[in-house]
């Protein structure tokens, strides 16, 4: 899988991930005759039959929730993923330096975070639904 093709397919997952995890005041219009639903569908298979291909259990990414939400539930967080499990979360100690933040006593929850497998299965779940 080339870069360019997976940082495409993680941006439209992420597109596709902020319309599902909206609730019921978030405005997000996408017009019919303006999104094609199927080709954005089989993009994404695609793209998780390739990461899966890549047979990648075991990695860590950097996740950031761009919300009005406490700025500590907005740092950055590094997820620590082993055999397609979450098993670590933590904040992004030189974000918390730069911003001035102490989020010691702001309780991180692993079930709130899920393996790069996870957000593909929400992706496709909500493009299936159209």
């Amino acid at each position: 899988m080339s870069t360019m093709s997976l940082i495409f397919s993680l941006s439209l997952m992420f597109l596709v991930f902020m319309i599902v995890s909206g609730d019921e005041d978030t405005n997000i219009i996408v017009e019919e005759s303006t999104f094609d639903w199927e080709a954005a569908l089989q993009q994404i298979q695609h793209t998780k039959e390739e990461w899966e291909a890549e047979g990648i259990d075991t990695y860590i990414y950097h996740y950031k929730l761009t919300a009005f939400n406490h700025p500590c539930v907005q740092a950055p967080k590094y997820i620590l993923v082993e055999d397609n499990e979450v098993v670590a979360v933590e904040y992004d100690a030189q974000y918390l330096r730069e911003n001035g933040l102490n989020c010691d006593d702001i309780p991180i929850y692993m079930e709130d975070y899920g393996t790069i497998t996870d957000y593909y299965d929400r992706a496709i779940a909500h493009l299936q639904k159209g």
